[in-house]
């Protein structure tokens, strides 16, 4: 197995050059060791700085079990394996963990590469997986990242983020699985690439341990499972009719119109208007938390927040699941959208959302979405940042 080592490093004052850290930003490194000794007693986690006279800025070390068998590459990829349909091969040169990457791509849409990993998934807890990933060329290329949860009496269970990797820097990729069976003794982090002759590069794979589950309050507990139930993946919940903004959650709290915005009536009971605020709500209170100013405008959430003393202000401002994210401007008092947390991993965090999904035909968002993971940091729609979080209950779980 391999056991990895986080640190945040910055330079206090900037100096460029591919081999060292040149930012003032932080900025998260990783090295690694594929251990293969059965008779070694201590790990030494040591930071050499070689360049005389520069101050380096150092913060959150971590040292932790990736529970994955050469998570680097360094032994040659012992322990992945192929699917039908790709190719891989091992590179030396500089990587996120060390001197090795895997390079891989598919001859056929779905070709993969993948590794088992034993464990005993506990029903109701969430696992999470990651991989740093880069396309050598800058060409965009679709890569699924999947954790399956396999084996034993219960049936499959996965957890999927679809991604576009476009960029020749590395850059971190997660996704999570939320387990309801019993009796599963495998995850299994597969790598599949859906652009068929690009190349992607692959390095610092890791499945973690129960992350969402007895840590979190029963109430983001709950919200987190009543939101993630609606995606694309469960009940699959779109606007009926299609393009319409028609939707049961509006309808709930008796807002918008029972004509969709497209002329046509809204069916099954569902009535019409924007609706990314009026889901969140939704979730919240099935949950047993009311937020009782919220209204269909997604700034409302954060004047509830606010007044609560439950708004986290910032794109980075410990999001934890449960909590509801909100896009806009702060000045202006503009939400432009807002979605309910369901993961945060490695600085990600995974969203599920109402009035959102990849467009549709006609130019639209008309489902209920989970997005997979992304660094909130950089996520804007449109012109619009993240502007910060609300909880649900206390900060931190409490």
């Amino acid at each position: 197995m391999t056991a990895a080592l986080g640190v945040w490093l910055r330079f206090i004052s900037a100096h460029a050059s591919s081999s060292t850290v040149s930012s003032t930003s932080w900025t998260r490194y990783w090295t690694n060791l594929d251990v293969s000794s059965g008779t070694d007693t201590d790990l030494r986690f040591q930071v050499y700085v070689q360049t005389s006279g520069v101050n380096l800025d150092l913060d959150d070390a971590t040292l932790q079990d990736a529970r994955v068998t050469d998570a680097g590459f360094d032994d040659s990829a012992s322990g992945w394996t192929l699917s039908p349909g790709g190719n891989y091969a091992v590179y030396s040169g500089a990587s996120p963990m060390g001197s090795n990457y895997l390079e891989t791509n598919a001859t056929s849409s779905g070709g993969s590469v993948y590794q088992d990993v034993p464990a005993t998934p506990a029903p109701g807890h969430s696992y999470d997986a990651a991989v740093m990933l880069r396309s050598p060329g800058g060409v965009p290329v679709q890569v699924d990242l999947v954790l399956w949860a396999l084996g034993g009496p219960s049936p499959t269970e996965l957890g999927q983020s679809v991604v576009t990797v476009s960029s020749s820097t590395w850059a971190p990729f997660a996704t999570d699985v939320d387990v309801n069976g019993a009796g599963h003794n495998d995850l299994r982090l597969q790598v599949f690439v859906q652009t068929v002759g690009v190349n992607v590069d692959v390095d610092g794979a890791r499945v973690d341990a129960d992350t969402v589950g007895p840590t979190l309050s029963p109430l983001r507990q709950l919200i987190t499972a009543i939101a993630v139930n609606q995606d694309q993946h469960r009940a699959q919940v779109v606007e009926d009719p299609l393009d319409s903004n028609c939707n049961p959650f509006s309808a709930y709290f008796g807002r918008g119109s029972t004509v969709g915005d497209n002329g046509a009536a809204c069916q099954g009971g569902t009535r019409a208007e924007e609706w990314c605020s009026d889901f969140a709500q939704w979730v919240w209170t099935l949950a047993g938390e009311y937020p009782s100013t919220v209204t269909g405008w997604a700034f409302t959430w954060v004047n509830w927040g606010t007044a609560n003393g439950r708004f986290k202000p910032g794109a980075t401002n410990d999001p934890e699941p449960g909590d509801a994210v909100v896009w806009g401007d702060m000045g202006a008092q503009y939400g432009q959208h807002v979605g309910i947390v369901v993961g945060v991993a490695d600085g990600l965090i995974d969203v599920v959302s109402g009035n959102s999904g990849p467009l549709d035909a006609q130019g639209n968002v008309v489902a209920v979405w989970e997005s997979g993971y992304f660094d909130p940091a950089l996520s804007s729609i449109g012109p619009y940042p993240i502007v910060g979080y609300v909880a649900p209950d206390g900060f931190n779980g409490t």
